[in-house]
């Protein structure tokens, strides 16, 4: 578990690439088809969040994330 939020991208993603263009540390990656945030290169700045026109990212924060596993 982190101490900073996490940011998300959801199923409501249309594919836009806005959050990919504003994202000062590229991790805003597409694995399957699926538009992905790596969270070792993030840099929990929220500009994917703030520029995303269908609200497709969601924040968790700290203490609702899941625990990291070995």
């Amino acid at each position: 578990m982190s101490n900073r939020n996490q940011y998300v991208i959801d199923r409501g993603c249309k594919f836009c690439f806005n959050c990919k263009w504003t994202c000062p540390a590229d991790a805003i990656v597409v694995v399957d088809d699926l538009m992905q945030i790596d969270q070792e290169r993030c840099r929990h700045c929220g500009r994917c969040y703030d520029n995303c026109p269908n609200e497709a990212i969601r924040i968790i924060p700290p203490a609702t994330q899941p625990a990291k596993t070995a």
